[in-house]
């Protein structure tokens, strides 16, 4: 079949009449633009108010979480305050268990395997070691000033027999110059945190000097160097002085050079003499 060649009618826009409210360049509607720019100002109050939502809550958060993490800090105190004194309660029981025993006080011994070194020349067997009956436990950091880490003692059950507690044993209040006899057995605790050193107290029924530790002034709390239990009572020596008569344990702030000055100790009579 022959091809029709006839060429086909061209179509113009305007054969088209536009839609109305259409323009022939797709341009929109004046009424179409002012929509979007209301939806646009609704959309960014929205934002804001989620933002200033949020910063409320967070502002309540914060708030209700301050109480809380003081909270923490004293039951953090608290539990230290009573590791540490049931500890040594634990210490002092086993030395008088070890005299009871039929040793003499010139063979307790503190060595053990994971503690500090201590004359152990005196003691025969297992049955004076005092860390035999109970074992020796590392201070916690947490407990301690970590700025006196460089200094004697830190982080360490310290027993010293070069000392004594005016009141205990056959001690009067010059104790420190009195004979060896006068001497305690007494283990220290060192460099402690206020906030600890003042729950031990609570603990003890000791008062607290309004918000601090009572302190220690006019006498070191034992010897200047720091010698550790060896077997023997040294006849010049430090003495501590309780905040209550004759306490046999609590926590002091220094005042003098032995321990430092402006640092906290606890001490436990273990053997009183």
């Amino acid at each position: 079949m022959p091809r029709n060649n006839r060429a086909l009618p061209k179509f113009h826009q305007s054969a088209f009449p536009a839609k109305a409210g259409i323009s022939s360049n797709n341009s929109f509607p004046p009424s179409c633009g002012r929509a979007r720019e209301g939806e646009s100002g609704a959309m960014l109050l929205y934002i804001l108010l989620g933002v200033a939502l949020l910063g409320a809550l967070y502002f309540t958060f914060s708030k209700s979480q301050g109480p809380s993490s003081s909270l923490s800090s004293k039951g953090s105190a608290k539990t230290a305050s009573s590791q540490i004194i049931e500890y040594s309660q634990q210490l002092e029981t086993s030395v008088q268990k070890i005299i009871s025993s039929g040793y003499s006080e010139g063979q307790i011994t503190f060595n053990s395997a994971n503690g500090p070194l201590y004359d152990v020349a005196q003691c025969p067997d297992t049955g004076c070691k005092v860390y035999n009956k109970i074992p020796y436990m590392i201070p916690d950091i947490k407990w301690l000033d970590t700025s006196q880490s460089a200094s004697s003692r830190y982080k360490e059950w310290f027993a010293t027999a070069q000392t004594c507690v005016p009141g205990i044993g056959t001690g009067g209040s010059g104790c420190q110059s009195d004979p060896n006899s006068a001497k305690d057995l007494i283990v220290f605790l060192l460099y402690l945190k206020k906030d600890i050193c003042m729950e031990i107290n609570k603990s003890l029924n000791i008062p607290n000097n309004g918000d601090d530790a009572p302190s220690q002034s006019g006498s070191s709390a034992f010897h200047t160097t720091y010698q550790r239990f060896g077997g023997g009572f040294i006849g010049s020596s430090g003495k501590v002085i309780p905040a209550v008569s004759r306490a046999s344990s609590g926590c002091l702030k220094s005042l003098s050079s032995t321990p430092p000055s402006g640092t906290y100790f606890f001490y436990k009579v273990l053997l009183a003499r």
